[in-house]
């Protein structure tokens, strides 16, 4: 059974690997750098992907 931590990630990276490998990568640098050192149910939550500018022209 899938945490809901994991089933949003899975969510926001649309079932494409590097897109979920990107997510999981920014929240584990973005919990190092805040001092939690762990990535929470409310980072994920409210992380949003940056905007690439091939999606943004698309």
């Amino acid at each position: 059974m899938l945490t809901p931590k994991i089933r949003r990630i899975l969510q926001i990276g649309g079932g494409i690997t590097a897109n979920i490998f990107q997510a999981i990568t920014c929240l584990a640098a973005e919990s190092i750098e805040s001092g939690i050192e762990h990535i929470t149910d409310e980072a994920v939550e409210s992380w949003r992907p940056p905007v690439s500018a091939e999606t943004a022209f698309a």
